[in-house]
């Protein structure tokens, strides 16, 4: 098989969307001919590890730093022009070895699918995300300047997946199969595009050695520790953690914060002044060793973001006996339910306080958290690459002999 994939973001030090990048890649099968074009940020991390079947190209991403903090979406211009860059390479390298497939990889974003279709060859697309919408239910969860943001958010993205042409028409490709992130996405491609296309999570993972017989029972005698990892951003909702510790008093549980951003301030302030700060400990930024080691000592982790995927973070802790807690909304929902966990289900702002401080009681109990992390613990295989590479081969077979 003659592959060209492109992953405008790649690494093997990096999660997120370099390191999805490199996991799809670095798990195809050996014997295959991969030709990768990506960012030329990338290239120092690329070139400390071999991948002997993979050679790797590298164009530059003009910036205009300024301007994205004055408009964020100009990001997409100079994405756009990137991709134009890609296939015009891209040309000049399918003259030479004659691909059998594309792969338009990452970023995950709907609203930029890239050129590699005018290539003429069998295409995939994804995991691709962003088609759903924030629901209404999680507005109540937000500070003001978030809702406004958000709601903002929700009328582009309407107009944008209906009416954007380019993402449409490629997704229709006769020779295009879409890989779709989350179950909701795939709703939303159905509805919008009338595209089915698979359901791949773009995160994976290698197995992280924890045996079953090491997964830790709760000690009652004391609080439960409640871990949340990542950005400390509106997108993340932290402020409904702080929100939860204010609404149970009953000082059943304290948070671990794993991560920094710019709402750190601005949340240490709030929860000082609901006196709560005592019951929160905030690591800041660590690294990903650092992480894990926090996350296996804590007892659950909590999810509560208003716009997301599947969550890198979720998944390891899932891979670690750690059950989860969250809303019952976008990708990591679906992982909640699937991997055991309690998933709170979209209400009025008071039933869901009241749903999300009953679940986590419920934790308390020996044999329901036994239950809840061996069932985390199992459901993480089905996100190992290897797995991953059992689902996505097939699909470059079948397009490779239509």
């Amino acid at each position: 098989m003659r592959l060209l994939i492109s992953a405008y973001a790649c690494s093997p030090f990096h999660g997120s969307e370099p390191g999805m990048a490199w996991g799809f890649i670095s798990s195809l099968p050996k014997e295959w001919n991969i030709i990768v074009i990506t960012e030329c940020k990338w290239k120092a991390d690329i070139e400390k590890v071999h991948l002997e079947n993979v050679t790797f190209h590298y164009i530059k991403r003009r910036r205009a730093d300024v301007l994205r903090k004055l408009w964020p979406p100009s990001y997409y211009w100079f994405y756009n022009f990137w991709q134009r860059k890609v296939l015009r390479l891209a040309v000049k390298l399918h003259m030479i070895e004659c691909f059998d497939i594309v792969h338009q990889l990452n970023m995950v974003g709907f609203r930029e699918p890239g050129y590699l279709h005018k290539l003429d060859l069998p295409t995939v697309w994804g995991p691709i995300g962003g088609l759903e919408n924030t629901p209404l239910e999680l507005f109540s969860t937000m500070p003001m300047s978030a809702k406004l943001r958000f709601f903002s958010r929700n009328v582009i993205n309407s107009y944008q997946k209906r009416f954007q042409r380019r993402s449409a028409s490629y997704a229709k490709g006769k020779r295009t199969e879409v890989l779709y992130a989350t179950e909701g996405n795939q709703r939303e491609g159905q509805k919008n595009w009338m595209v089915n296309g698979l359901v791949l999570s773009e995160i994976g993972m290698k197995r992280i050695p924890v045996g079953t017989d090491n997964l830790q029972s709760v000690k009652i005698e004391r609080p439960l520790k409640i871990v949340f990892s990542g950005q400390l951003i509106d997108r993340k909702n932290v402020r409904w953690l702080i929100d939860l510790l204010v609404a149970d008093a009953s000082n059943d549980w304290t948070l671990e914060i794993i991560g920094d951003g710019p709402r750190k301030r601005i949340l240490q302030k709030l929860a000082k002044s609901n006196k709560v700060d005592e019951r929160i400990v905030w690591h800041g930024r660590v690294s990903r060793q650092k992480s894990l080691e926090l996350i296996k000592a804590s007892d659950v982790m909590i999810i509560a973001s208003v716009s997301e995927l599947t969550s890198t973070v979720a998944v390891e802790a899932i891979s670690l006996g750690i059950p989860l807690i969250g809303f019952n909304s976008f990708g990591y929902g679906e992982l909640i339910k699937a991997s055991g966990g309690i998933a709170v289900e979209l209400a009025s702002r008071d039933k869901m306080i009241k749903d999300f401080v009953n679940g986590i009681r419920m934790f308390r109990d020996n044999n329901f958290y036994q239950k809840s992390s061996l069932a985390a613990f199992n459901y993480s295989n089905q996100f190992l690459w290897t797995e991953k590479m059992n689902i996505l081969i097939p699909v470059y077979e079948k397009l490779t002999k239509k």
